[in-house]
């Protein structure tokens, strides 16, 4: 099973629901995304209690910030950015576009930790394309 997917159904799921907090179980990476989110604005908050992690979510007049989050990379299905990012264009020449024309993020799991796409871009650094938040 994928728990970062679970996780990801769960947090939309609950945000559809109007629910105000979410529980997951505890690991470093949904951890690290969690910290992602809070930084970016899409969630109001989150603490470890035992072996959960509690993510209470984020509405703004009755909606809710984070509309959709998407998995990219699956288990079968990796997804890369490369390390050498300049202006918004990968080393082999693609062009890296926004998520939704810049209102979203991606968040990605490289070298230096899990990041959102601005900050591997100012950074130079690629890696494994985790999910795109909008």
């Amino acid at each position: 099973m994928d728990n970062l997917a679970n996780s990801f159904s769960a947090l939309q799921n609950s945000q559809l629901r109007k629910k105000q907090f979410v529980f997951f179980k505890y690991s470093k990476i949904i951890w690290n995304v969690c910290t992602v989110l809070y930084v970016e604005g899409f969630i109001q908050g989150f603490e470890k209690k035992n072996k959960h992690i509690i993510v209470y979510l984020k509405y703004f007049q009755d909606e809710p910030v984070l509309h959709k989050i998407l998995k990219i990379s699956l288990q079968g299905r990796r997804v890369y950015i490369k390390n050498k990012i300049i202006s918004g264009e990968a080393s082999t020449g693609t062009k890296v576009l926004p998520v939704k024309k810049g209102l979203g993020i991606r968040i990605l799991s490289t070298s230096k930790g899990v990041m959102c796409d601005r900050d591997a871009r100012f950074f130079e650094i690629g890696g494994e394309i985790l999910c795109e938040v909008f």
